[in-house]
């Protein structure tokens, strides 16, 4: 099968009215082609043959440039095409609009010259919920353009105006090097899950969030959960907590706000704290389980070990309890399970509002491979988590929030919907 990404490449556009020999003499040699062979006394498919073999020499870039318009390449549906065909043109235009404007002092191109537009391919998928994306070819002409912090800002605008609905989430730079990726979100369309009671699509160490993302907690062991109040961060950390019970880990509840958690009943298998002392001793008492499961471990390598998770809800606010040497022994033992949990299969979960150095400090933040923020957020409170985020959407729903999972490039995704339960009963029953 013919990969048409290999054919793909830049080309020109011209204006009304411009003149384009190079066009003209192709016309011009086909038609005589053509009437050579009409003339000649093969048969008549043959001369069919003949007439498109050449003509298709002749037009070569131009059926490419042709069937890359077309979109067909990974099909998806003919809703789905007209969409793609639909954004590559508005794309189209505003690459023109933006290089034919004077930008950082310069002018790339005049309305009377020749336009070149880098090779653009857009993917676009509503079958399982959304999928979309726009590859742009890089060329040199396009360099400060595509590196302008703006540019991705003013693009997302474009094509939200473009039929109120598409947004720039994400980019990136293929593996290639030569193309950049924007990532598209859909204003109505999200990936969203709803599970019912029995949960039945999690599986053993895998907890999944929506039709595009999911926890492997064998590959990341600790998360680090941002957002403001309201934002859905205590329905995901429930949600979590409803995984780890059906899966059989033990768990560890600190909750200083004496809030929703809180109502988690104790069992063999659960353990809250939301006093002071309490909390110290349970987490303390947390490392030296971890501590004797690592012994555990070293005896016999091949000992099943069974998985804990440890939640810290609002840390910042247990911190602000806490005296100088209190708040130590805090981050000493929270320190140990993000450092040395792995081995022992201990997991640990901080929430937090916001995720800055002084709540979260640098050394436990970097041992966290799940990092997310929920809710709406400024550029300054992604970059805590997020060293290299070039999301700009703003986050308009609750339970939505941005996710990267051991280092990944930043994504938006959606907490699941738990319908027909509350979560905390369906936890203590």
């Amino acid at each position: 099968m013919i990969d048409w990404n290999d054919f793909r490449h830049h080309f020109i556009i011209r204006h009304e009215g411009e003149d384009d020999s190079r066009l003209n003499w192709r016309l011009i040699a086909g038609a005589l082609s053509a009437l050579i062979i009409s003339m000649c006394g093969w048969w008549w498919l043959l001369k069919l043959i003949a007439i498109f073999i050449i003509w298709s020499a002749l037009a070569a870039d131009y059926i490419i440039n042709w069937i890359e318009e077309l979109q067909l390449q990974e099909y998806s549906g003919l809703y789905d095409l007209l969409q793609r065909f639909l954004v590559l043109k508005s794309v189209k235009k505003y690459l023109v609009d933006e290089v034919t404007r004077p930008r950082l002092g310069r002018v790339f191109y005049e309305r009377s010259d020749h336009i070149v537009i880098p090779g653009i391919n857009v993917f676009i998928d509503h079958r399982h919920g959304f999928d979309g994306y726009i590859e742009i070819e890089l060329l040199p002409e396009y360099n400060d353009l595509i590196n302008d912090p703006d540019f991705l800002v003013k693009l997302s605008g474009h094509l939200r105006r473009f039929a109120n609905r598409y947004s720039v989430a994400s980019m990136k730079i293929s593996a290639t090097g030569n193309k950049v990726i924007y990532t598209l979100a859909d204003a109505r369309t999200d990936n969203s899950i709803e599970l019912e009671p029995a949960l039945n699509k999690n599986y053993d160490s895998v907890n999944v969030l929506d039709l595009k993302h999911f926890i492997d907690w064998n590959q990341a062991y600790h998360a680090v959960i941002s957002g403001v109040t309201g934002s859905g961060k205590t329905k995901l950390i429930e949600y979590l907590l409803i995984c780890a019970k059906i899966n059989n880990w033990d768990i560890r509840i600190l909750d200083p706000k004496q809030s929703d958690l809180a109502r988690i009943q104790e069992s063999d298998q659960i353990a809250v704290a939301c006093e002071k002392d309490d909390m110290l001793e349970l987490l303390h008492e947390s490392v030296k389980e971890m501590q004797h499961a690592q012994r555990r471990y070293k005896e016999d390598p091949t000992v099943a070990l069974t998985p804990h998770l440890i939640v810290v809800d609002e840390l910042a606010a247990l911190k602000a309890m806490l005296d100088r040497k209190e708040q130590q022994q805090l981050l000493d033992d929270l320190k140990q399970i993000a450092l040395l949990g792995r081995q022992a299969k201990f997991h640990l979960i901080i929430g937090v509002q916001q995720a800055n150095a002084n709540n979260v400090p640098t050394e436990i933040r970097e041992q966290m491979g799940i990092k997310i923020l929920l809710g709406n957020s400024t550029a300054t409170e992604r970059k805590f988590l997020f060293t290299d985020c070039q999301i700009n959407t703003e986050i308009e729903n609750v339970g939505q929030g941005i996710i990267s999972v051991n280092n990944s490039p930043a994504e938006i995704f959606n907490v699941p919907w738990i319908t027909d339960i509350d979560p905390i009963e369906y936890i203590n029953s």
